[in-house]
């Protein structure tokens, strides 16, 4: 029982602005199992772009094991609040809001912060996401021990493959250090 209230408030309390927890969880409690993968996906603009995308990880992912953090970046669309505040609903939906805007970068931070140390798909909101993508994302970055990012290729535009290949992109990048 308050393992469930801690895990309660605990996602309650990552919503908020600059949310940091400064203590670690005491191992000696059971725990729920962590996620498989944090979907973040940074919103600005585009309302209808956006709610495909999301629309197309609800529809792909796992929604016991996949989580979906949404952080609208201070969007200046009258709609967007609107359309987004429905998935905060849905298990494994977390919906953040910057009341200004903190642009990409620290967004992305502030989704990162959230997944508190989980593995992270970052996903642009204009994204659609087919069947079996996570699944496959997952399989080539758990592949070998020395990958440490997966980049998604684009399948199905032969000219942005081609300009991806020219500049040098690997599928998969080993892990440096």
């Amino acid at each position: 029982m308050l393992q469930l209230a801690l895990t309660e408030f605990l996602a309650s309390a990552r919503k908020q602005e600059g949310f940091t927890a400064t203590r670690q969880a005491d191992p000696q409690i059971a725990r729920q199992p962590e996620p498989r993968v944090v979907v973040i996906i940074p919103i600005y603009r585009g309302v209808e772009i956006t709610r495909a995308c999301i629309e197309s990880v609800l529809a792909h992912r796992n929604p016991e094991t996949d989580h979906l953090v949404l952080i609208n970046d201070g969007s200046p669309e009258p709609l967007m609040a609107g359309m987004l505040a429905p998935y905060d609903t849905v298990p494994n939906v977390f919906l953040l809001t910057n009341h200004v805007n903190l642009g990409f970068v620290q967004t992305v931070n502030r989704g990162m912060g959230f997944a508190a140390g989980a593995d992270v798909l970052l996903l642009n909101s204009d994204t659609v996401v087919h069947e079996g993508a996570f699944d496959e994302l997952i399989r080539v970055a758990y592949g070998h021990k020395e990958i440490g990012t997966v980049t998604a290729i684009p399948g199905d535009d032969p000219q942005h493959r081609n300009r991806y290949r020219e500049r040098g992109h690997a599928r998969v990048e080993k892990q440096r250090g």
